[in-house]
């Protein structure tokens, strides 16, 4: 963290809902860690990471392992049980212990709405604290944004595969559209996926930008094709 930055981060999340209301902290769990960890708080400071969890879920983040050269904050799984905890002082003895070091604290609040009773005394308990809450969002547009060399790089290789795929896709569309070749939407679609399967398919590209695993190139959506317009091709 630069100068400005939070003294620490705080992230909870409660139940898991169809019409989550922590929106801003389910994406932020997924962004991280590929998975809505709910009844979780995590804790960030300068030097600490802490996973406030349960058995179950601890039981998974312990089955992480560090890189060889790891250097980073030290990463601490505590086990919460939210049936025998007293979860006010649960609360209260993980904030004291970690935040040793300044009073400000962010979490997502923009859009955020508190989801149960775990959001609803974490935040309690800040205030309590007296723990200066402020808004995380501003604080993660930063880290997100694109500011090192290898990032620019990632940037500009999935600009390129971008562009590479969809000459593919158009090419195949119009072959369709030309020759009166009847197939589904969800056909193509799932055909072009498969892309990243086939290292035959994928050699000139990965081979140009120096691509060593076509693993690490991915949709980040589905592929969806619609149509039922009447194109004129020599337009484009």
């Amino acid at each position: 963290m630069d100068d400005g930055a939070p003294d620490a981060l705080l992230v909870v999340m409660g139940k898991v809902r169809e019409d989550p209301l922590r929106v801003s902290s389910v994406e932020f769990f997924i962004w991280l860690l590929s998975y809505e960890f709910s009844d979780t708080v995590v804790l960030f400071t300068r030097n600490k990471v802490v996973f406030a969890v349960s058995a179950k879920k601890k039981a998974l983040l312990d089955q992480m392992k560090k890189p060889d050269d790891y250097s980073g904050p030290e990463v601490e799984i505590v086990q919460k049980d939210s049936k025998t905890d007293n979860l006010g002082d649960f609360i209260d003895n993980l904030l004291t212990t970690n935040i040793t070091s300044g009073n400000n604290v962010a979490m997502f609040k923009k859009i955020d709405e508190e989801d149960g009773d775990l959001t609803k005394m974490l935040i309690e308990r800040v205030k309590a604290n007296n723990l200066k809450l402020t808004e995380m969002q501003e604080f993660m547009d930063r880290v997100n944004r694109v500011k090192i060399y290898e990032e620019i790089q990632n940037v500009k290789i999935a600009a390129r595969f971008t562009e590479w795929s969809f000459k593919k896709l158009i090419g195949e569309l119009e072959d369709c559209m030309q020759n009166d070749i009847k197939v589904k939407h969800r056909k193509i679609g799932g055909n072009f996926e498969k892309l990243l399967d086939s290292p035959e398919k994928m050699g000139s590209f990965m081979k140009q930008h120096g691509v060593t695993d076509s693993q690490l190139l991915e949709f980040p959506l589905p592929v969806l094709i619609q149509s039922g317009e009447h194109f004129n091709l020599n337009k484009f």
